[in-house]
């Protein structure tokens, strides 16, 4: 763990909250959600960046 990838992290995760949110206050793609379609432009969105939060928080699990 160092400093760069705890930086990396933390702007992953900031962005991932920034998609969530954007997501969260649109209410028709929240419908379309809802309904259990995920083929959604916003939802596709936040599950991008939560692949590259997951990424960057393995690479702070990484020893060095």
């Amino acid at each position: 763990m160092n400093e760069k990838k705890i930086r990396e992290a933390v702007k992953d995760a900031r962005e991932f909250i920034a998609r969530a949110d954007v997501l969260l206050k649109d209410a028709d793609a929240m419908r379309y959600l809802s309904v259990g379609c995920g083929g959604y432009a916003l939802s596709g969105a936040i599950r991008r960046q939560s692949m590259e939060l997951t990424r960057a928080l393995a690479e702070l699990r990484k020893a060095g």
